[in-house]
């Protein structure tokens, strides 16, 4: 073999390696699991919650929304063809495999189904607001209010570009953005 394809060969099996361990799929230890789901339709009941997202491979419903911080459990229902991987905590992924929402995501809402005599599941609906929240120096019972202010209150439109996590920088509401492609913006929350 001469050096070029030797080079060409070490080359092709490094960038094998990096898209591999650099790739958001269930890694080979990951244990995957069905979600409840159901077509996404058009019509949403749309209601409010705080929550963040939580979920056990063996627990019957795989995954659920905890309210926060009274951290009483909402069940969920998601679209179609999503799945739950833990490896070990757990991550949601759409039908394509794509990552949407991961273990202690913050979500401010969803779509009521079922009957009222039902457990009346949230429907989760993509494109998702669900992102990491760090309360940081705001105590953990005014944690939502603030995040909802932030959200909802002054003049700068939330946006919507996809969120990794706000983190609260002062008790006063200073909170900075950081967004999935590493831009971040800064703000202040403001009473509604």
């Amino acid at each position: 073999m001469t050096r070029f394809p030797r080079l060409a060969l070490i080359a092709a099996a490094l960038a094998g390696v990096f898209i591999a361990c650099s790739s958001d799929v269930p890694g080979p230890t990951a244990i995957v699991r069905a979600l409840r789901t159901m077509p996404a339709g058009d019509a949403c009941g749309g209601v409010g919650t705080s929550a963040v997202l939580r979920g056990a491979p063996g627990d019957p419903d795989v995954a659920w929304l905890e309210s926060f911080p009274e951290r009483d459990r909402q069940n969920v229902i998601w679209p179609t063809g999503f799945y739950a991987a833990f490896d070990p905590t757990i991550t949601v992924f759409d039908a394509s495999g794509r990552p949407q929402m991961r273990d202690g995501d913050y979500v401010d809402g969803g779509c009521v189904v079922g009957e009222p005599a039902n457990d009346r599941p949230l429907l989760l609906i993509p494109p998702f607001l669900a992102f990491a929240l760090d309360c940081g120096p705001i105590r953990p019972i005014e944690c939502p209010g603030r995040i909802n202010e932030a959200m909802h209150g002054g003049a700068r439109a939330w946006p919507q570009q996809p969120i990794a996590t706000v983190r609260f920088l002062t008790r006063a509401g200073e909170y900075e953005i950081l967004f999935e492609d590493g831009q971040r913006r800064t703000g202040v929350a403001a009473p509604l």
